[in-house]
């Protein structure tokens, strides 16, 4: 029996294996992933849904607000999961996205 690649572990790992399954040829050419700064400071995480089993999936909104620096809000805008947060909570947005994308993929 052939073994199975171990599955990635880390947020970018994974988000890289969920861009890669996405992209077809074409699909990759008019959509994209970003990340872009805030000004109080803190990070915007972007992924255009169309075209990928996440369009159209229900996403219950997060918001978790610990402290003025410690914070995230996760939300579905249109087409696109939009995840704001503090400088120090970009991973666990990733992987708040990348969790639901799994939910969404069977």
């Amino acid at each position: 029996m052939a073994q199975q690649p171990p599955r990635p572990t880390s947020a970018l790992s994974r988000l890289g294996h969920w861009f890669g399954a996405c992209a077809d040829g074409e699909w990759e050419h008019r959509h994209s992933i970003s990340v872009q700064t805030l000004d109080n400071p803190g990070w915007v995480f972007s992924a255009d849904l169309s075209d990928t089993p996440l369009y159209r999936l229900a996403f219950e909104e997060q918001r978790v607000d610990r402290t003025e620096q410690d914070w995230y809000h996760c939300r579905v805008e249109g087409s696109t999961f939009r995840g704001y947060c503090g400088v120090a909570n970009l991973e666990e947005v990733v992987e708040i996205f990348l969790d639901w994308a799994n939910t969404g993929s069977h």
